[in-house]
């Protein structure tokens, strides 16, 4: 069976919600219509050796992809970092060093390597540093933990039985992209946002008053909630969270 065909197998398509629930209720704003599109199964783990086949885009994320090729012939989408390209070969088995795109646990990775794609449970798949151009770096390896500064600024405590794959995300100047005209937001699927400030009294609590006004009050949702200073991070994560990011 050629590459091609296998590709096809892990790509699947899903249908476009427009933000509405099976009752046909909005419950996400500013959803619509987008471009046709179809999900790319992707391995997170990347804990195999293999052989990069082909660099792809991924309509579902700000990163590229690329498919690797196993040892059994098994084909598979992973997470391209910088600087990997076609024919290079990935494994997790040799001791570790700075070369991109080798996956290996946290324990065995020196101090000071930049990694992305990190693991919060073992075995889990990659949760943390998954974006276009972003990157973390190891800054210290105490008992069993390892402690790493985020793309946030935020610095974290991860089990050392953790996996994480070394250098940074690709495609690094996402940032750059400027859009071209408003068209290009409602193909992703992306509604016009509207001020809260610039509606009536009834439709929400900014609205109405005389002129341009501020609010008079402090940022709210619809319904009157806090939109902005809630904490959200749980209790329990306090203890490996060290160094919390402040907006200045």
């Amino acid at each position: 069976m050629n590459l091609k065909s296998n590709l096809k197998k892990l790509k699947k398509g899903f249908s476009n919600t427009g933000g509405r629930n099976n009752s046909g209720k909005i419950t996400h704003f500013h959803h619509g219509k987008k471009h046709k599109q179809k999900y790319r199964q992707i391995d997170f783990k990347n804990n195999k050796e293999g052989i990069i086949r082909t660099i792809e885009y991924d309509p579902n994320r700000t990163a590229l992809i690329a498919s690797i090729q196993l040892k059994n012939n098994e084909i598979k989408y992973i997470l391209l970092t910088e600087s990997i390209t076609i024919g290079s070969n990935i494994n997790t088995t040799i001791i570790p060093t700075k070369k991109s795109g080798n996956t290996f646990l946290l324990k065995d990775i020196p101090i000071g390597t930049f990694i992305h794609n990190i693991e919060l449970n073992s075995q889990q798949g990659g949760k943390f540093i998954r974006a276009a151009g972003t990157y973390g770096q190891i800054i210290k390896i105490q008992n069993n933990y390892v402690k790493i500064r985020l793309p946030s600024n935020e610095e974290r405590l991860f089990l050392n039985t953790c996996s994480a794959t070394i250098g940074k995300v690709s495609n690094v100047l996402h940032n750059k992209i400027k859009l071209k005209k408003a068209g290009n937001n409602r193909w992703k699927g992306i509604r016009p946002t509207v001020r809260g400030t610039a509606m009536n009294p009834i439709d929400h609590p900014h609205g109405g008053g005389q002129g341009k006004t501020s609010g008079g009050r402090c940022s709210v949702s619809p319904w009157g909630k806090l939109t902005k200073g809630k904490k959200t991070v749980l209790k329990k994560n306090n203890l490996i969270i060290l160094k919390r990011y402040k907006k200045k």
